[in-house]
């Protein structure tokens, strides 16, 4: 499941395959993800509008509750907007 959420700091987060990443670059049509998680290594990167694709793998478990939450939050969100 492929979804971007805004962060607490307003920052693009992307919740992929139950983990999280935020924005690192964008270098023309390409955006670079980094895990969420400071300590991973985990990467991806997303050309044009196509699924993001994983570069490097992660050195924990993914979270889905957390992914979750931050779906939740963010709706709840747009729906307080509306």
């Amino acid at each position: 499941m492929l979804t971007i959420v805004e962060s607490k700091r307003k920052k693009p987060t992307l919740l992929f395959d139950n983990y999280r990443y935020t924005q690192d670059k964008i270098k023309n049509t390409t955006i670079y993800w980094k895990c969420a998680n400071r300590s991973c290594s985990g990467r991806a990167l997303q050309q044009d509008s196509n699924p993001p694709k994983m570069t490097k793998p992660h050195n924990h478990e993914s979270n889905e509750v957390q992914c979750k939450v931050e779906e939740f939050r963010m709706n709840l969100k747009r729906r307080l907007e509306d």
